[in-house]
């Protein structure tokens, strides 16, 4: 790929992200209904029909924002992470605790597009709420390809033998939780703690439970 090719593919990448934060805060604040591509481009600070050139409607606009949270820098560290391999647990704990880190430091960077993750799908018309749920399952799932992560430890003998779909949801679960409680309600002043703290304790129990494991055990 040519360096010309490469810097119009990131300005390209660069204007959608303008728009799609300048959607989310308009979104946050105004409801899906409530917001218009006018005032989106005006918030952006682009013509409006500059947004057409991105996005095929303000639909279109809803059903990518779980692609702004944290795409590119999760995905490109699990292919890095996958790339490197591991030989013990710990070292998948390792790895797992800085995923987990990226990913809710980048969500707190986009705390907008999460709210309106979290709280506007239950009044979305059926068709979006479909549309946008595949995107957000996609995106927390395979575009991460932790599914593909959990069954090569299964196939290596690492991990027991578990249904990948239900387990990659699970563990998305308990980060959402968390993200919620700590930025979108006021769980931070309540109880502050640290991103580490949270990621090392999911992933600890994602891996080992809450079952007293021996001493010296991995992890």
């Amino acid at each position: 790929m040519s360096d010309e090719s490469t810097s119009r593919e990131r300005l390209i990448e660069e204007r959608r992200n303008q728009i799609l934060d300048a959607a989310a805060r308009l979104f946050a604040r105004k409801g899906y209904k409530g917001a218009t591509i006018r005032e989106i481009a005006h918030e952006a600070g682009v013509a409006e029909g500059t947004i057409y050139n991105y996005f095929d409607s303000k639909h279109d606009l809803l059903i990518s924002l779980p692609q702004r949270i944290s795409w590119p820098l999760v995905s490109s560290f699990v292919r890095s992470a996958r790339r490197q391999g591991s030989d013990t647990v710990a070292d998948d704990e390792e790895q797992m605790v800085q995923l987990l880190q990226a990913s809710m430091s980048s969500m707190q960077q986009h705390t907008d597009a999460v709210k309106v993750l979290l709280a506007y799908i239950p009044f979305m018309e059926e068709e979006i709420q479909s549309q946008f749920l595949k995107q957000t399952t996609l995106f927390f799932t395979r575009i991460f390809d932790f599914e593909g992560f959990l069954q090569e430890r299964i196939e290596t003998g690492t991990f027991r033998s578990l249904d990948t779909a239900i387990a990659a949801r699970a563990f998305v679960g308990m980060v959402l939780i968390f993200v919620l409680s700590q930025e979108i309600l006021p769980g931070r002043k309540i109880i502050p703690m640290s991103n580490e703290e949270i990621a090392r304790e999911i992933v600890r129990l994602f891996l080992y439970g809450a079952v007293a494991r021996p001493e010296g055990g991995e992890g």
